[in-house]
């Protein structure tokens, strides 16, 4: 797809999605009628400095993501994954023939589980998410403890320029799997410029960088900015 393009991301993986819709006759699964659906998306992976899969380019024909995994002993920044992004963002658009765009979306991960962050553990195991997260800090039901699964979803829109959808989301572990929760925080900015073009997408992106900053050290408690790195005043 462009030889920038595979320099940074050499290591190529199909994904097949496969999609199946089961008619209903009379109530009744019509099985006997069903029509699979193949959806391709490429997933290019570019190694970090220990030779494991880092950075990520995944493309669609109608979005591209870019996504950076943590390495135990160097932590990556937003700066690093957007100058990648809009270097070869470009190449992206060309290849694609995409000739604006509708928004952009920046997004973080963080785990609490018992390897990552033991203080927010029980003595009989089970995470103490209320003392990290302050969405469930205070659940307004007395005698009650919050306990697995986990599976939550709120979406906050911005009025003010350029317009934004804050989206956080909680979701356990999979099942047999330690205890523990990945938190989404994302904010996907929509300009108020017709011609959304890469030039523009850099500024989206800071935009959507700086909200999900701010929604963090308001969502997290103070124990748990400190235990990520951040200074507390």
């Amino acid at each position: 797809m462009g030889g920038r393009i595979a320099g940074h991301y050499p290591d190529a993986q199909p994904i097949a999605d496969w999609n199946l819709s089961v008619p209903v006759q009379h109530g009744t699964p019509d099985f006997a009628h069903v029509v699979p659906e193949l959806k391709l998306r490429y997933r290019f992976w570019g190694a970090g400095e220990h030779d494991e899969r880092v950075w990520c380019m995944q493309c669609f024909r109608s979005a591209v993501f870019f996504n950076v995994r943590r390495e135990k002993d160097r932590p990556h920044r937003y700066t690093e994954l957007k100058e990648r992004a809009m270097s070869l963002l470009p190449d992206w658009c060309e290849h694609f023939e995409v000739r604006r765009f509708k928004g952009a979306e920046v997004r973080y991960v963080n785990r609490l589980n018992a390897e990552l962050t033991p203080q927010f553990m029980g003595m009989d195991g089970k995470l103490m998410i209320g003392t990290a997260f302050k969405l469930f800090t205070n659940i307004p039901i007395a005698d009650c403890t919050i306990v697995p699964p986990y599976d939550c979803t709120v979406t906050l829109q911005r009025a003010e320029s350029p317009k934004s959808k804050l989206t956080v989301r909680v979701i356990g572990e999979r099942e047999g799997v330690q205890a523990g929760v990945a938190i989404h925080l994302g904010c996907n900015v929509l300009p108020d410029e017709r011609d959304f073009d890469c030039g523009t997408a850099a500024n989206a992106l800071d935009v959507a960088h700086e909200r999900v900053g701010e929604a963090f050290r308001r969502l997290f408690t103070d124990e748990a900015l400190r235990t990520f790195g951040l200074v507390v005043p």
